[in-house]
């Protein structure tokens, strides 16, 4: 008998795949990657950061250093647990 778990698997993978047949001009594969090129809203974001460009760098910089300290605790719980 098939489980719910095949069935909610097969549905999954058929929608994907209609979606992907579906939008296949807008669509890259990159380094087994499935990139779907997307222009909407861009006016939107280039008008916000010309309004508040202090604002962005700012954000842009405090989430590099989220990322940075992030990595470094990673990487020291990793080695933590390792030991």
């Amino acid at each position: 008998m098939v489980s719910f778990e095949i069935i909610s698997l097969a549905a999954f993978l058929a929608i994907v795949g209609l979606l992907l047949i579906r939008d296949r001009k807008n669509l890259t594969f990159n380094y087994g990657l499935i990139v779907r090129r997307w222009t909407e809203g861009l006016h939107i974001i280039d008008s916000f950061v010309k309004k508040f460009p202090k604002f962005v760098t700012i954000l842009g910089n405090i989430g590099v250093g989220i990322g940075l300290l992030a990595g470094i605790g990673g990487t020291v719980l990793l080695i933590i647990l390792t030991v």
